[in-house]
């Protein structure tokens, strides 16, 4: 049976891409996941998978999710966790059901943080940036800082890193 959270969290998802509607979202998030099959990174062969972090629109479609650089005020709260320049993406909609009007969607914690048992193969994630003050054309590649969670949403700071995978 259905929670009331799970019955919240398509509207939810859909009043937070209301912003691309209307042309507020400048940025685009996605997520490489690099597994490979040698015993460590760079060693065998890999294979990719990307995920763009979006929010739902209303009628169907996907828009991408609301990304602020943090405030000075976030910076110094984090007692010297984020930097200056470092980027708030999110919120981002837990996974929930299909409800009327909506499909299923929604991003849950292995998307933002994959966790990979010892046994498994070895991981990379790779966070690529396109928007304003990134590179243009491919974007900036940037490193998970931080992250916040409630029932509600999950929020994840990102540092440029200059990395490329």
């Amino acid at each position: 049976m259905a929670t009331y959270r799970d019955v919240i969290l398509g509207p939810i998802d859909i009043v937070r891409g209301v912003g691309g509607l209307l042309g507020l979202r400048v940025y685009t998030v996605t997520v490489l996941v690099r597994t490979w099959d040698g015993p460590r990174p760079g060693v065998g062969t890999s294979s990719d998978v990307t995920t763009q972090l979006t929010n739902a629109l209303p009628g169907g479609g996907r828009t991408p999710v609301h990304v602020v650089q943090l405030s000075r005020r976030d910076i110094i709260a984090s007692g010297g966790v984020y930097a200056d320049r470092d980027i708030k993406v999110g919120p981002i909609t837990p996974p929930y059901p299909a409800g009327i009007g909506f499909p299923a969607g929604g991003f849950d914690d292995a998307t933002a943080d994959p966790a990979v048992p010892v046994s498994q193969k070895p991981v990379e994630v790779f966070w690529n940036v396109v928007g304003p003050g990134w590179p243009v054309g491919p974007g900036g590649w940037a490193q998970k800082v931080g992250e916040e969670f409630t029932a509600l949403h999950l929020n994840v700071i990102l540092r440029a890193n200059g990395d490329t995978p």
